[in-house]
């Protein structure tokens, strides 16, 4: 119970600090930074990537300007529970590590549309456990302020 206990304290905390934190930064609200266009098969094989730079044009949709199919499509195959989390997801968390253990290296990961986001807006650093917290954090803060 004492083990629960903790948990629930420690769960409890990192609520309060979301709440309370302040808003996210303005810098990270602004996409800076242009992308290659990747085409990627069901098995992730590259089949076409699409250079992009600075002169091309970039036509952004308001979400009632793209099809609820395409919405639908996308959260299906990215983040099939989007409307019942907020910002992370558990089950998909412990579904990669599952995974990712049994196969002794990272086969998934378990990322949310809110995290994805997030990591196209943070400034590219090496991969590992303090990136994925960072990112954590600010895919829940960015849920919670929207």
């Amino acid at each position: 119970m004492r083990r629960w206990a903790r948990f629930g304290l420690g769960l409890s905390l990192l609520g309060a600090a979301l709440f309370f934190a302040p808003r996210l930064p303005q810098d990270l609200q602004q996409l800076r930074r242009t992308y290659n266009l990747r085409l990627l098969d069901r098995q992730g094989r590259l089949l076409r990537e699409v250079a992009s730079n600075q002169a091309t044009e970039q036509n952004w949709k308001a979400l009632g300007q793209i099809s609820p199919w395409l919405v639908q499509a996308t959260l299906a195959a990215e983040d099939h529970r989007f409307y019942s989390h907020w910002g992370l997801d558990p089950l998909a968390v412990g579904r990669a590590l599952r995974s990712n253990w049994k196969a002794g290296h990272v086969l998934e990961g378990g990322s949310t549309i809110s995290q994805q986001v997030v990591r196209l807006l943070m400034p590219p650093e090496r991969r590992g456990w303090r990136h994925k917290l960072a990112e954590t954090y600010w895919a829940l803060r960015l849920e919670r302020t929207g």
